[in-house]
């Protein structure tokens, strides 16, 4: 039998500030490397909470990341296509949220346009 894939979107506060980016690029690499779990089929996934365009506007985090060979526009952004068509669907009429949950850190609830996606958070860090 065929596992499925889950995703487990991690994700920062509605302000896309350092901290919180950094805090869910983290938490998804060491959970994604953490050798004391056992294997499954669960991707980590972190999404920056805010809007591609809007990155250029924190060069805190923007060259905090260039410093560690991060490059940002190879980042999730919360307005990317997959986010909000497959990730976090921004209707309840996606099969895909399925398959899904999510991790909020640096905050402890979804912004409002995703309370419908309330029941798969499953971690707040």
């Amino acid at each position: 039998k065929a596992t499925k894939r889950m995703n487990n979107v991690i994700i920062g506060n509605e302000a896309g500030d350092a901290d919180s980016i950094i805090s869910a690029l983290t938490l998804g690499y060491v959970t994604s490397y953490d050798t004391n779990s056992p294997p499954d089929n669960t991707f980590q996934v972190p999404i920056v909470s805010i809007p591609r365009a809007e990155m250029e506007l924190r060069r805190d985090a923007a060259l905090l990341l260039d410093m560690v060979g991060i490059n940002v526009q190879k980042l999730l952004y919360i307005d990317d296509d997959i986010v909000t068509k497959q990730l976090l669907p921004s209707s309840s009429g996606s099969s895909d949220v399925l398959d899904s949950t999510i991790t909020l850190v640096d905050h402890n609830r979804l912004r409002p346009m995703f309370s419908h996606l309330n029941s798969i958070v499953t971690e707040i860090v």
